[in-house]
């Protein structure tokens, strides 16, 4: 459930009502999984996946909750990597609501007309209005300067962890440094790599859990 939405425009647009808001979750969902899908068009996250495991440095992704639905990881059994944006819907218009209100009824997963909504509405509907500008920080989790990224920009997260070795503690501390170099690269390149191709702001968050 995205908590930042405008509930009055939802309410008018029909996506929310005084009991319930299910409509939107739903259309959210999908929006965000026709978003995702559209990313990786784009950019092959997929590269940065296999990078990461066939590394020797001993990564494995850690079991996160379900943070956002419809999470990178869920929709395309990604390990590492999450896309951490709110989508706000119900600042489509009513043609472009329709066409993803019967896309969904009808469990259709790609067209062309999807792909053109997505392509020409996602920079609006990812950007929070309630946030004064629009490259403005917002928070993504907990309040802390490493869970910041700029309001409307494509914002993505990757979550890892080391695989416990029997290791000497100066051999973990240095295979530790180097796992958190390598990590922050991947967070750059895949940031260029959006930011190059889809031409739209992009901030990579990194947590180890």
């Amino acid at each position: 459930m995205n908590l930042y939405m405008n509930k009055s425009l939802a309410k008018e647009k029909g996506l929310i009502t005084d009991d319930s808001t299910k409509r939107y979750d739903e259309l959210e969902n999908y929006y965000k999984y026709l978003f995702e899908n559209y990313l990786l068009t784009k950019v092959n996250l997929y590269f940065f996946v296999d990078k990461i495991n066939k590394s020797d440095l001993g990564f494995e992704c850690p079991k996160i909750e379900k943070v956002i639905p419809n999470s990178l990881q869920e929709n395309f059994a990604f390990n590492y990597i999450f896309d951490l944006n709110d989508f706000f819907i119900e600042k489509l218009s009513k043609e472009q609501l329709d066409l993803l209100s019967k896309s969904y009824d009808k469990k259709v997963l790609t067209s062309s007309e999807l792909t053109n909504l997505i392509k020409d509405t996602y920079m609006d509907v990812i950007t929070d209005d309630t946030i004064p500008s629009k490259d403005a920080k917002k928070i993504y989790g907990q309040s802390t300067p490493s869970n910041a990224a700029r309001n409307g920009s494509i914002v993505l997260k990757i979550y890892y962890k080391l695989i416990e070795r029997y290791e000497e503690r100066d051999e973990f501390i240095e295979r530790l440094k180097l796992a958190t170099e390598f990590i922050r690269n991947i967070s750059v390149d895949i940031h260029e790599l959006v930011e190059r191709d889809l031409k739209t702001n992009c901030d990579v968050l990194v947590q180890m859990k």
